[in-house]
């Protein structure tokens, strides 16, 4: 049911308005008065989703009436009512922030519901918008926050006039204030050791003539006094939208590796340390470049290809530069341990899913029964396999390729990929993708690569090695690859403390002594849990989407924010367990809340028992 306020005071207005709503196909409520205070009044008692306001009252006339409105209400959409054929007021209105203006005595009651109806759907398409760009706001901060600890920047070139765009970041690698200048690539050049020059000037040149991947490592002299080590990545493409040829690519200051590796009794710790970056940067980055690729592809479906086309560009050349970092510890040592986490079946289709957009492709996924069930594994090893099994079979054949994956279960679970192509006499382009790849794994001798296809196929090799991975080519050429799979041991508990994994549980309440209480009722039988709070739904909504918890306590009582609904939230938690916490322990309210999508519902504030019975039953399940 629709909730609209009238705010009108002339009553054969408000007269007429009501008998153009009877005709109305929707369900609604019309609250009416006749003052801006009194229909500010209204709102706090009553969930009104749009108000009909005149710009004529008693007590405020004209456009301050419409601010005055804002100041106290900004999430409701307003449709303006002006009188005298007074278009232009109507136009000011609209620039004001109202949805819509109708002028009184030129409308009926068509244009009036039809003008509803309009308003609240581009109302709540402007609201998730705002939201899907505050998530890229943030995403953006963490990116940014990554960049500098990898110390990686970004660059551009017109290969035109020569002239460069640098990150943040590359102008502080190169000793320079963000944004101090409009750099052009003498600028860079002129920082370059003399010994490296010319070395660099020809390897940059070759790419821009033949559109070859280039990868450069040379020294630069910062501010005339310190010398750093710059690894320079880069090939040249084309926007979609305009046509345009730039040169596009990645700085890195790989000074305190190569140092590294210049100490002769150093590897042991290398290796380590190199292990922990790994670790390190698949944990903190994996999320927010994952969650960025799902706001990017929402965005894809709204906006035109003129504005998310260069939002594609710079997320795709970030999203390379971070499997580039995985792929660089790879090669870093020859056996590399990495901490295996728990990971369900459903969240490593997720992982391919994810990248196959960010490399624009589109496999085909099967998967059986078997999804729900988890494993135990190291994320980072599944995230680099995925990356450049589509990358390699991307670099090989284009886009004319099946990717075929399916969990098999024989004696355990495996993971089976089938690369197919669509060319007719692709068998040679197999043959050679497949013996490649067998040659790489029988000599065991993985080296990274200047030629990006080469250096991708190493990865795959040693990524499926490190996987235990088996590798067959059968009569038709086609390469199938198995991944045995490591089951979840199903015993996560022991006299009530977690033995193998700390969940994440994310409480969505808005009084802080309840936060204090459930989180002490959790800590003291869950020591381990890891618990992260949010104050309303709308922080509650972008925490679930961006984040990865193992369970969630909603209050139901908690406030509505920018829109956020319970039902919107319970419609984003599909794959997380939810408590409902409700002060109202009807039967009836219980079965609402169930069927609105929680895996419980318990009375709020909960007594600690019926708490810890509820929260034990979903951990172990």
């Amino acid at each position: 049911m629709e909730h609209i306020l009238l705010i009108e005071d002339n009553l054969p207005d408000v007269e007429l308005i009501k008998s153009y709503l009877e005709d109305a196909s929707f369900s609604y409520r019309l609250y009416t008065v006749k003052s801006l205070h009194d229909g500010l009044d209204i709102i706090k008692h009553h969930p009104i989703n749009l108000a009909l306001l005149d710009l004529a009252l008693d007590d405020t006339t004209g456009l301050p009436t419409l601010n005055s409105f804002f100041d106290e209400v900004p999430d409701i959409p307003v449709i303006v009512l002006t009188g005298n054929a007074n278009e232009m007021l109507g136009m000011n209105a609209i620039r004001a922030g109202a949805q819509d203006f109708l002028i009184k005595g030129e409308f009926n009651g068509k244009q009036l519901i039809r003008t509803i109806r309009h308003s609240m759907l581009r109302f709540k398409k402007q609201i998730d918008l705002r939201k899907e760009a505050w998530k890229m706001q943030q995403q953006e901060k963490y990116n940014k926050r990554l960049l500098a600890w990898a110390k990686l920047g970004s660059w551009e070139i017109d290969v035109l006039d020569n002239t460069m765009t640098w990150s943040e970041e590359m102008y502080r690698i190169l000793g320079f204030q963000p944004d101090s200048f409009a750099p052009k690539l003498s600028d860079y050049l002129r920082l370059v050791n003399n010994e490296d020059k010319e070395q660099v000037e020809e390897q940059l040149n070759e790419a821009i003539k033949t559109g070859k991947f280039c990868e450069i490592e040379h020294r630069a002299v910062i501010n005339n006094r310190t010398v750093k080590y710059l690894q320079l990545q880069g090939q040249v493409t084309s926007l979609e939208s305009s046509g345009k040829i730039i040169f596009l690519g990645t700085i890195q200051d790989v000074s305190e590796m190569r140092r590294a590796s210049q100490q002769p009794d150093s590897s042991t710790i290398a290796d380590a340390t190199k292990a922990r970056f790994i670790n390190g940067i698949v944990n903190t980055a994996q999320a927010p470049v994952f969650a960025l690729a799902q706001s990017i592809s929402q965005l894809d479906k709204d906006l035109s290809p003129n504005s998310i086309e260069p939002v594609k560009r710079h997320f795709s050349a970030f999203s390379d530069i971070f499997f580039q970092q995985i792929n660089m510890c790879l090669f870093a040592n020859k056996d590399l341990l990495l901490e295996e986490t728990v990971i369900s079946l459903s969240e490593l289709k997720s992982i391919f899913e994810q990248i196959a957009f960010i490399k624009n492709l589109s496999p085909n996924f099967y998967w059986n029964e078997a999804s729900e069930e988890s494993i135990q594994a190291a994320r980072p090893l599944f995230i680099a396999f995925a990356y450049n099994l589509l990358n390699t079979t991307l670099n090989y054949y284009g886009h004319n390729f099946k990717l075929h994956v399916e969990i098999l279960k024989k004696e355990t679970y495996y993971l089976h990929f089938t690369v197919e192509s669509f060319e007719n006499g692709a068998a040679h382009q197999h043959k050679s993708f497949g013996h490649q790849l067998q040659d790489l794994l029988r000599k065991k001798n993985f080296e990274p690569s200047q030629d990006h296809i080469l250096l991708s196929v190493n990865a795959l090799a040693k990524t499926l090695l490190l996987l235990k991975g088996t590798l067959h080519i059968d009569k038709q050429q086609h390469i199938e690859l198995t991944l045995p799979l490591n089951p979840q041991n199903k015993s996560s508990y022991s006299n009530g403390a977690l033995t193998n994994h700390a969940p994440r549980t994310l409480i969505i309440e808005h009084q802080s002594i309840l936060q204090i209480s459930l989180r002490r009722m959790l800590q003291s039988n869950f020591q381990k849990m890891e618990i992260n709070y949010a104050e309303n739904l709308h922080d509650g909504d972008l925490k679930i989407c961006t984040e990865n918890y193992d369970l969630a306590l909603l209050d139901v009582q908690i406030p509505v924010k920018n829109g956020v609904s319970i039902e919107q939230l319970f419609r984003n938690t599909k794959s997380i367990p939810v408590i409902a916490l409700s002060s109202d322990a009807s039967d009836a309210n219980r079965t609402a809340l169930l069927q609105s999508g929680a895996i419980d519902c318990i009375t709020n504030p909960p007594q600690c028992e019926e708490l810890i019975e509820a929260v034990k039953k979903i951990l172990e399940h």
